[in-house]
């Protein structure tokens, strides 16, 4: 068994290599049908990772049937489950196709594995939940880089973008004072985001506050 399972993950790999990604999907399919992901020895599930990232590379933007939590279940169910350096490159890869809420979804699955995540990570966790208007998310993520580090002066400059979309003046004016406490510099682009968000929830006395920063 293990013998017919090895030939059917050769067999995905030649086709993800040759770009047949309709025949990928089928062989993939045939790989969870017929539990090779299980029954597959320790060298040939050590390939499975690299493999999977390069599938899922290759079928995004191309209406594959599979999304990229199927290969972290294929390979959960493997002998090799999936380490820090899969996730972090399968999260990657989605960021640079702008599949964010997947990229998002990844890091979840990330957080059930109990892998800690980089604070580089919430970084980047910050800019896709800003990037899908999520401001709820966007928040939970850094507030979690708090915690870890001081953010950079382009994750504030995100969370006041998600502030100004919000129009919530008052959390704008929170960051540009935690920006203030933490020694990161309060820039007049800080500033200007900043009073967007006073404008757009035309809040003029926090936009008068925010003199004190000039």
């Amino acid at each position: 068994r293990q013998h017919v399972a090895a030939e059917i993950v050769a067999k995905l790999d030649q086709c993800v290599q040759a770009r047949e990604l309709d025949q990928a999907t089928q062989v993939f399919e045939q790989i969870v049908q017929s539990r090779a992901d299980r029954e597959c020895d320790y060298a040939t599930s050590r390939r499975l990772p690299e493999l999977y990232l390069n599938f899922a590379k290759a079928s995004l933007g191309r209406n594959s049937l599979i999304t990229p939590l199927d290969l972290i279940s294929s390979l959960r169910r493997s002998k090799v489950n999936p380490d820090k350096d899969f996730y972090e490159s399968m999260m990657r890869i989605l960021a640079h196709r702008q599949y964010f809420e997947y990229a998002i979804r990844v890091f979840e699955e990330m957080d059930k594995d109990n892998i800690k995540a980089e604070p580089v990570t919430f970084s980047c966790l910050v800019n896709f939940a800003v990037e899908m208007n999520d401001g709820v998310r966007a928040k939970i993520f850094f507030d979690a880089l708090c915690k870890r580090q001081t953010p950079s002066i382009r994750a504030y400059m995100q969370m006041l973008r998600m502030q100004s979309k919000l129009k919530d003046a008052e959390e704008a004016f929170r960051l540009l004072k935690d920006m203030e406490a933490r020694g990161v510099g309060v820039d007049r682009l800080a500033i200007n985001t900043a009073l967007g968000a006073c404008v757009n929830g035309n809040d003029l006395e926090k936009a008068k506050q925010l003199m004190s920063f000039a």
